[in-house]
This record gives C-alpha cells, sequence and structure tokens, in this order.
C-alpha cells in the first residue's frame, strides 16, 4: 500500500476472484461468511442432520466447477447464487435418498419432494442476513483506520445524519461519504457481491 493511498484500498481479491483462482485463503472466507447460511438453508429444506454435512460438501463441489461462470450482471448477488445452489443439492439429494414416509397414495419420493420448500426464491430473515453483516464486519474492519470505522458506525449503524458527523470530526461531508463508500465497497467486495452504490444485502 502506498502511503497516499487510503487504509482498506491495498491491493486484496476479492472473494469471487479468490475462489475463481482456486486460493485458499477464498476459500476459508467462503466457509467463514457463508457456511452458516448454507446449514440454514439445508435445514429450511427439512433436511436430516445426518445428511448436512454431506450437502455442504456437495455445495462447496458445485461452487468449485462453476464459481468461473458466475457473473454478478446475470445472476444477481453472490448469496441468491449460492442459495439456488444449495436448493439444488438439496433436491438431488431428496431424490437419492428419499426418506420413508406412511401415506398412502403416491411415491415416497414423490411425497418428500412435494414437502421441500422453494427457498431459492425467499428472502432469507433478518437475524440471518445479521450473522452474515457481522461476521464480515469482523473480516474488514482490521483493513481501516479506528477514525473511518467509527465515522462508518456513526452513520450506518447509528444512523447519524452526515452532517453531525462531518462537524463531529472536523471533515467536510464530501469526505464523509468517501470514507463510507470506500468501506460499503469493501464489505460488498468480501460478500461477493459487487453492485455500486449502497442497495442490495448492505441496505
Amino acid at each position: 500500500m502506498t502511503p497516499t493511498e487510503p487504509p482498506g484500498q491495498e491491493t486484496r481479491l476479492s472473494l469471487i476472484e479468490s475462489l475463481q483462482t482456486g486460493a485458499n485463503e477464498g476459500w476459508a472466507r467462503l466457509l467463514r461468511l457463508y457456511e452458516p447460511l448454507i446449514v440454514f438453508w439445508t435445514r429450511r429444506h427439512h433436511m436430516p442432520d445426518r445428511d448436512i454435512s454431506d450437502i455442504c460438501q456437495d455445495v462447496y463441489r458445485v461452487v468449485t466447477e462453476r464459481v468461473g461462470e458466475f457473473q454478478h450482471q446475470r445472476t444477481g448477488s453472490f448469496r441468491r447464487w449460492l442459495r439456488e445452489i444449495t436448493h439444488h443439492v438439496c433436491l438431488e439429494q431428496t431424490r437419492k435418498n428419499p426418506m420413508p414416509l406412511h401415506a398412502p397414495g403416491g411415491t415416497e419420493a414423490q411425497l418428500r419432494l412435494q414437502e421441500l420448500p422453494d427457498t431459492a426464491t425467499e428472502d432469507d430473515p433478518p437475524e440471518q442476513i445479521g450473522l452474515l453483516l457481522d461476521r464480515v464486519l469482523e473480516l474488514v474492519q482490521s483493513e481501516f483506520s479506528d477514525r473511518d470505522w467509527q465515522i462508518f458506525n456513526r452513520l450506518v449503524i447509528d444512523t447519524q445524519p452526515i452532517r453531525e458527523v462531518a462537524s463531529e470530526f472536523g471533515l467536510n461531508e464530501p469526505a464523509i461519504r468517501q470514507i463510507k463508500s470506500r468501506i460499503f465497497h469493501r464489505l460488498r467486495l468480501e460478500l461477493g457481491d459487487h453492485l455500486d452504490g449502497e442497495s442490495g444485502v448492505l441496505r
């Protein structure tokens, strides 16, 4: 990082880039951020606990095979793409290993598949998104100065007006907006979401 480069702007591969290159760091970040959500999605499909580990491994295998094809502009957020993969892996697992059901009529596999919710298109509950954001905040906080992180918290967590934050820290409003935008951008890179602005998962 050059002396004039602001904190948090040093060269570092985004989550998607690191996964595409097969970097171990990328897979560690994927597990840290998204494994709890994959487990949550799997349980929302009513999959047996004994199958969760195998399902997670199958999800990682599909990600390995298809991450090079991932294009945010076409498929939406990385979280949605990963959720769709988990959904299809759960469907495939159920087709291969239908659970016995004591119900008249129909095949066991068909009955089991009918019970599976289509969670690929559902929104995740706020508490799960909150946990995801907590993890990504922990990962990137050290990359920014204490001052910039405090500014970000005042704006985003405490929802203070920009003019008040600018006055508190002795900066002009454009500088405050730049700090906020820089941290939002870094969070999106870590999440695998390459949206500009402040829409999407970080709203």
